[in-house]
């Protein structure tokens, strides 16, 4: 006897097959709960929030579901979608992932970037015109011109270098 398809593909990755009985029509909120709760449980998924939203109109209602880390287990619980749907008869959408702004740190960005050996001498930033001006002795210009965009392009804060030039023509 063969198994059906969505068995097989369920369990390809190593994750867990999903067992469930399929309803035929959109099931109640507390059986709807029950049964993606079950779900959720036997693939061993890590969520913080559930909502649930019932239907007036006799159409399937909508659950939401956030997981603990949504940038990870959106992708990876992808495959359930459909096992819950069939399970629930209910639509059913993972959250989007809470996108955490990480200050950036301007003075160890810059000191990334920088070639090996060279040091910042002085360092400025004006918060209120976003820009920050240092002094790096020895830069030649082209390595300064990437150092510029590439610290622009990683912060967002414009950089103006300063010092004594090096010159490639020596």
């Amino acid at each position: 006897m063969a198994l059906p398809a969505e068995v097989v593909v369920a369990g390809l990755d190593g994750e867990p097959v999903p067992h469930y009985r399929v309803v035929g029509a959109s099931c109640t909120e507390e059986q709807a709960r029950s049964c993606v709760r079950k779900l959720l449980k036997q693939a061993g998924a890590v969520t913080t929030k559930m909502t649930f939203t019932p239907s007036d109109d006799g159409q399937p209602g909508q659950i939401e579901i956030s997981f603990l880390h949504a940038e990870i287990d959106n992708e990876r619980y992808h495959y359930l979608l459909w096992h819950m749907v069939r399970a629930t008869g209910w639509h059913i959408t993972y959250a989007e992932p809470k996108s955490r702004k990480r200050q950036v740190n301007p003075r160890a960005l810059l000191r990334s970037t920088l070639p090996q050996g060279y040091r910042i001498r002085g360092f400025d930033y004006d918060e209120s015109a976003n820009r920050i001006v240092v002094h790096v002795p020895g830069l030649q210009n082209d390595i300064l011109e990437q150092i510029c965009d590439a610290f622009t392009a990683a912060s967002g804060i414009d950089l103006e270098i300063q010092g004594q030039l090096a010159f490639d023509f020596l």
